[in-house]
């Protein structure tokens, strides 16, 4: 007999049948294990929906649940992952998700789906976030007027950090990312990114900004501290992080086969970041 239901910790080493399936060489079960982990002290006691038949698990859909504050007002996000169905049972694919798709009051992302899918979430009420990545050059001259400090020692960037920014630092302490704050006589901008390897180059990839004016007065300053203490050859962004912002020395580059999906009746992409999704849970930055 098929049934669906919500997925708890305990559905872990059942659903593993199915997520190794999936049979990603860099993903090992310990990474797959983070999904059913609450790191975030989430409201919701459950890892998304799994699909049953005789109490055998032939289908998994992850949920990965957080509370964010944007401009003073929480929002509740959920970001599905691992979507992953045995060939035989995959017409129940959109049942299995229905229960999620569905969620009222939820900013619900999707990162990288099949290509396939992709017209059946936009039937659903799904937009195309917009995945450009900026790429910033250096000048090789800094700002002394105003010069900010760049700080990367986390005793001293938690004394610095007001309470959500204090939040988001302690929920991904223990992922692969660094924490960087600018400090200015003007304001601070605190930074989450990522260091990765493409086509043996280093990069920066900056995932979260708290203050889009100071990181872009002080952009150039900011990418020579982080070239220098990083040793990579450029600084990335979201190109929809820094919307109606002017970067200079920067360019887009449109990523054509990267297509992430939201939801949401109250966000729009600029306010969605890589936060509190599958990219952290599942190393998704590893070189």
């Amino acid at each position: 007999m098929k049934q669906i239901r919500k997925a708890v910790k305990a559905d872990f080493e059942d659903a593993y049948n199915v997520l190794k399936l999936f049979n990603h060489p860099k993903i090992k079960k310990e990474d797959w294990k983070r999904i059913f982990t609450d790191y975030w002290e989430k409201n919701e006691k459950y890892y998304g929906y799994v699909l049953e038949d005789n109490n055998k698990i032939v289908g998994f859909a992850g949920a990965v649940f957080s509370e964010r504050v944007i401009n003073d007002r929480e929002y509740k996000f959920c970001n599905l992952t691992s979507i992953i169905v045995r060939k035989e049972y995959r017409n129940q694919s959109l049942a299995m998700l229905y229960p999620l798709l569905t969620m009222p009051g939820y900013t619900i992302t999707v990162l990288g789906p099949a290509k396939e899918t992709v017209p059946i979430y936009m039937k659903t009420g799904f937009k195309i976030m917009n995945t450009n990545i900026r790429i910033i050059l250096p000048k090789f001259r800094l700002n002394y007027r105003n010069k900010p400090k760049v700080v990367f020692n986390l005793l001293e960037i938690v004394k610095l950090l007001n309470s959500e920014e204090r939040k988001i630092l302690d929920d991904h302490i223990n992922f692969n990312c660094k924490h960087i704050l600018v400090k200015s006589n003007i304001g601070n901008c605190y930074m989450v990114a990522v260091k990765y390897l493409r086509k043996n180059f280093s990069f920066i990839h900056i995932i979260y900004i708290s203050n889009k004016f100071i990181f872009s007065k002080f952009i150039n300053n900011v990418c020579m501290k982080l070239m220098l203490r990083y040793n990579i050859i450029g600084v990335l962004i979201d190109d929809r992080l820094t919307r109606g912002k002017n970067i200079p020395l920067s360019f887009c580059y449109k990523q054509k086969n990267n297509v992430n999906l939201y939801k949401s009746s109250t966000l729009t992409d600029s306010h969605i970041d890589l936060l509190y999704t599958e990219y952290f849970l599942l190393d998704h930055f590893s070189s």
